[in-house]
């Protein structure tokens, strides 16, 4: 065994010995035997030539000892390496039309792959960066059967199944506000913060950078000592890392919080925004199943399943009426309540799921292309060097040998293509293709690292090598004669079969790329020519988040957006001005069913889900929104009887009909009693609140009036207090940034503005995810398109080439040149229809995948497979047109003479 070990460790350090030294050791080595071999020689009384002679005839000359060296050594296979490697550079260099093809075909499909591969791995396929990461799951409680659905917890629903539940060791609650405001040191910053049971901290495992995690006490915000913990970004960012910061009192929202301790970057929960940390109360203020903004996380016990832990908690829902009268039997049962547990990863990545899945197939074709590509590209490179391979075999090659030189050429192609596919996977992972964490949960722990190099390099040599190993076909002793005497003989029927299906194939999937292409394509022109109920041209918007102390009430807030709102009018360039709680497009995939209405003077109708929003009377007219009918809000709207706006669709919903001005509506509360009733002034258009693709929700406007200085006494309860708002312009001349920070800082030098955008960019936000879909398959199907053409043009090029002869003895007989020529085009066109043929059966199955990113447009659109069929026979007929018209040329007195 010792010996063997021994022999292994001197073979690996031969490998990285320097050459010459290595051989002037040998050298001295092979005249110490020499000499002592003579010596040994001239003792048995020979003379000293014959004594010289007799040692040569034993140990050979120099080379021979050398090589004997090496062989034990183990370096003969490291110099024939050397060898071929330095041969298949050269053969490259004589072809560098091939070479840099292949090179470039290769890097870029590698790059893309790895940069495109590396986002979905690290999304979709790597653990949490939690304490055992596969017991931590997502709770969620549906109430389907009322207005509030969704997977929101309320406190009653979190403290039963907390309190009750034997399947989970630990639950924990949490939700972000984004209207926090530092207001301690230079200047205000807008953060955002997780307000948390401290149950999260460590059913997760955090463990602090530095102070220490909340204590059990720490859940209450009565008196001095409100503790918070801070992220090391903002400990980094806005305190320069002072330990000292431990203990410290910041300003916050003119509150006073103290830092107890700092999480560490990798602490990313609930999301990488998140700077601070409140210990939320987990009292039952309000026992109701409706009012919800908790979500509730948990880890599993040892042995239990998320499909247990659902049936337990589903058998715990019924007893909430025993604890909570306000929730009552009757609500339970109408609501159709039901929980559900699922996967924590699962759940953070479960909205983009479907679209990583795409890219990822969609790299994954790609680069399926490009092999293809490179393979029929390097058969052909191969067929080429057919008589050079034939004068190896004669002088005594071995088939592996000659197979092993085409290997090493593939893997220093392989090699070589790194060079682009390294800055191609660098790039793809430095832009991410256009994504944020907005879009793609976990983005950011997805970056460049030595770890993509090495995949990088290993993807391009396991491929380069797969290449270079289809020489093997192409390395037989068949036809070893003819190939040495030069003589050109058609290619053989199987290889031209095998090089005529790669080429289909590339064409089949080409087709099938620009399908999908085309059907985005149309679905970005519908999404961005939709009606959208406002128009988004020439206006602005940001966004305000009053402090919780000093705006306490509806005048203190109003009388602060009532001078917000004169100061903006008074830019030059601005023509109008207006608030609301939230506009259209502002956040995709955001719940917005918050309310549930019923008409107040006709029972017999049933209630209707209604999105909700608080609004200025010019908010209207400055969003370009329809009054079809009524009027917009005026001073008084709140006294009485409360003033209400609602859209079209909320106005057919439940009267069936638009024309409801001067109706009644009412409002329920969760528990089904009824609420504050409201008389409807006015009818607008519908608008997008979501998502475009999720069509119009109906909606009710409720007014946000200037009484700056105070409602009157008989005014009603308002639903809100308008703390956080949007701010909208609309103008030839729109203010700047710094103009709007300006501002509002000079009315309270404790709030900033965030969110400053115009209403266009709410538009492309809304269309971003098909239209960057739609860019990548574009960029893929055109890639899919000059890859085929590309082979077209190859295999038909060179098959017309081996068929030289042939031509040639075609028309020395009489045959028409233009015939010859529609020979080549027959045949290469005959590749183009058979692969079409199987790209549509390809397409109409795989479309379907594409449904739920499509927008009024159906999977199997005719035009759309119709265009791609043509665009894709235009570009092929081109690439069969140039060797059919050189075939057509072909002199028969050149070719003949030279047989």
């Amino acid at each position: 065994m010792l010996p063997n070990v021994r022999a292994a460790f001197v073979r690996v350090r031969e490998l990285f010995r320097n050459r010459s030294a290595a051989g002037a050791e040998q050298d001295e080595e092979f005249r110490f035997h020499m000499e002592m071999e003579t010596a040994e020689n001239a003792r048995r009384r020979m003379n000293a030539t014959e004594a010289r002679r007799a040692a040569v005839l034993r140990f050979g000359g120099t080379q021979r000892f050398r090589e004997e060296s090496a062989d034990a050594r183990g370096m003969a296979s490291v110099d024939t390496l050397v060898r071929n490697a330095r041969f298949a550079l050269r053969r490259l260099r004589r072809a560098p039309a091939f070479s840099a093809g292949v090179i470039a075909t290769l890097g870029i499909g590698i790059g893309a792959a790895i940069g495109i591969g590396s986002i979905v791995y690290g999304v979709l396929l790597r653990d949490l960066p939690y304490h055992e990461p596969d017991q931590l799951v997502r709770v969620g409680f549906h109430t389907s059967g009322l207005a509030a659905d969704g997977d929101l917890h309320s406190e009653a629903t979190f403290l039963h199944f907390a309190e009750n539940s034997r399947s989970f060791s630990e639950l924990g609650a949490y939700y972000t506000i984004d209207a926090i405001t530092i207001t301690d040191g230079e200047g205000p910053e807008r953060v955002t913060a997780a307000m948390i049971t401290p149950s999260v901290l460590t059913l997760l495992g955090a463990r602090p950078l530095l102070g220490s995690l909340f204590a059990p006490g720490d859940t209450s915000w009565s008196g001095d000592r409100v503790p918070i913990l801070i992220s090391e970004s903002l400990w980094r960012r806005r305190y320069g890392a002072k330990p000292s910061i431990i203990g410290q009192r910041l300003e916050i929202n003119r509150g006073t919080r103290v830092v107890v301790g700092v999480l560490p970057q990798s602490f990313d929960f609930p999301s990488p925004s998140s700077d601070i940390y409140y210990p939320t109360p987990t009292r039952v203020d309000r026992p109701q199943i409706t009012a919800r903004y908790f979500h509730v996380i948990g880890r599993l016990r040892t042995g239990s399943s998320a499909q247990e832990a659902a049936a337990e908690l589903n058998t715990l829902i019924p007893t909430l009426a025993s604890r909570f009268p306000a929730i009552t039997a009757d609500l339970l049962q109408r609501s159709r309540a039901r929980a559900s547990v699922t996967s924590l990863k699962s759940a953070i990545v479960a909205s983009v799921r479907p679209q990583l899945v795409l890219l990822g197939v969609l790299v994954g074709v790609v680069l399926l292309i490009a092999t293809t590509n490179v393979v029929n590209l390097f058969l052909l490179h191969t067929e080429r060097a057919s008589h050079e391979i034939a004068i190896a075999f004669s002088l005594g090659a071995t088939r592996l040998m000659v197979a092993q030189r085409f290997v090493i050429e593939g893997i220093v192609l392989g090699l070589l293509s790194a060079f682009v596919a390294l800055p191609a996977a660098a790039l793809a992972l430095s832009i991410k293709f256009g994504f944020t964490e907005r879009e793609i949960p976990r983005l950011n722990t997805v970056s460049f690292t030595c770890t993509t190099v090495a995949l990088t390099l290993i993807c391009a040599v396991v491929l380069g090598a797969g290449v270079g190993m289809t020489a093997l076909s192409r390395t037989g002793l068949s036809g070893l004669f003819d190939r040495i005497r030069g003589s050109r003989s058609t290619l053989s029927r199987n290889w031209r079969r095998a090089q005529n299906g790669l080429v289909a194939f590339q064409v089949a999937i080409a087709l099938t790329l620009l399908v999908a292409a085309g059907l985005l394509g149309r679905s970005f022109w519908n999404l961005r020519n939709a009606e959208i109920g406002f128009e988004p041209a020439n206006a602005t918007s940001f966004q305000v988040s009053l402090p919780w102390n000093g705006y306490r009430s509806y005048a203190e807030n109003a009388a602060f957006h009532a001078r917000m709102m004169d100061r903006l009018a008074a830019l030059p360039g601005v023509n109008g001005v207006a608030a609301a709680l939230r506009l259209p497009l502002s956040n995709p995939g955001a719940p917005t069913l918050d309310m549930q209405l019923e008409a107040s003077d006709d029972e017999g109708r049933p209630s209707v889900l209604s999105a909700g929003n608080m609004a200025s009377a010019d908010f209207l007219g400055v969003m370009g929104i329809k009054l079809r009918g009524g009027r917009s809000f005026a001073p008084g709207d709140l006294r009485g009887v409360p003033a209400v706006i609602v859209s079209e669709r909320l106005a057919m919903s439940i009267y069936g009909t638009a024309d409801v001005v001067g109706r009644g509506l009412r409002k329920l509360e969760s528990d089904g009693t009824q609420s504050t009733e409201f008389t409807i002034v006015g009818v607008v258009g519908d608008v997008h609140w979501g998502r475009i693709e999720d069509g119009y929700v109906p909606t009710v406007y409720f007014p946000l009036l200037r009484d700056g200085d105070g409602l009157p006494t008989d005014s009603a309860p308002v639903p809100y207090r308008p703390r956080d708002v949007v701010y909208t312009m609309r103008g030839t001349q729109l203010p700047t940034a710094t103009t709007i920070q300006g501002i509002v800082m000079d009315l309270d030098r404790l709030v900033a503005p965030t969110h400053i955008r115009t209403l266009e960019s709410l538009v492309d936000t809304a269309t971003a995810r098909v239209r960057l879909t739609m860019l990548l398959i574009a960029v893929a199907g055109a890639a899919a398109l000059l890859l085929g053409v590309i082979g077209v043009y190859s295999v038909v090029s060179y098959a017309a080439t081996g068929r030289t002869r042939e031509f040639s003895i075609r028309v020395a007989l009489g045959a028409a040149p233009t015939r010859v020529g529609r020979m080549v085009l027959g045949d290469g066109l005959r590749l183009v229809v058979i692969g079409i043929l199987a790209g549509l059966v390809v397409a109409v199955a795989g479309m379907k995948l594409l449904s739920e990113l499509l927008y009024e447009v159906k999977p199997t659109s005719v035009p759309e497979f119709a265009l791609a069929t043509v665009l894709l026979i235009a570009a092929a007929l081109l690439a069969v047109v140039v060797p059919a018209r050189r075939a057509a040329r072909t002199d028969p007195a050149l070719v003949l003479r030279g047989e």
